[in-house]
């Protein structure tokens, strides 16, 4: 009886810290939501900026990809809305396919309004970089993206300089 039993035991015990795991990094996201939540200064209902509400500030040493972080409407009511139109999974997806996309960036200047990134141009695939930059321009349309081809080949991303703060932490901080 213990021969069949003694595995099954050490399994359980080990679903059950496993899950204990889970549930410490649960609450930790929740935590991170309150204290985020409270300190967005703005009124009103949350918009879809909102849905990072729990996520970490920045990126892990274990998770490459950028993080985004929530941030409050614009002040000025004719100001460009800050949303983005993926969802969470969609949202993740993209960084990641951004991420992919960065790997064959050889320089990050700092531009008004946003960064100039220059790509290798040997091992940068153009077309896959230009429909993922049309793509971007699709969900998130306060970014201003300009992809010019030649030596070297650049993209350009601005925003709103209340959103700069999304450029450098999807596209990387020139000043880092």
């Amino acid at each position: 009886m213990q021969g069949e039993l003694a595995p099954l035991l050490e399994q359980r015990i080990t679903q059950t810290h496993d899950r204990i795991e889970e549930f410490r990094a649960f609450a930790a996201r929740l935590i991170r939501a309150r204290d985020q939540l409270a300190a967005i200064e703005r009124d009103g209902p949350c918009d879809p900026s909102c849905a990072f509400l729990g996520r970490d500030a920045g990126p892990r040493a274990s998770d490459p990809r950028p993080a985004l972080t929530a941030l409050p409407r614009a002040a000025a009511p004719d100001a460009a809305v800050i949303a983005c139109t993926l969802e969470g999974s969609e949202r993740v997806d993209r960084a990641e396919q951004w991420h992919a996309a960065l790997a064959d960036v050889t320089a990050r200047d700092a531009i008004p309004g946003g960064v100039r990134l220059s790509f290798d141009p040997a091992r940068t695939r153009l077309g896959e970089l230009a429909e993922l930059a049309a793509a971007e321009a699709d969900c998130c349309s306060f970014f201003d993206l300009r992809l010019q081809l030649g030596k070297p080949l650049t993209l350009e991303v601005r925003a709103p300089q209340h959103a700069l703060v999304l450029v450098h932490e999807l596209f990387g901080d020139p000043a880092a």
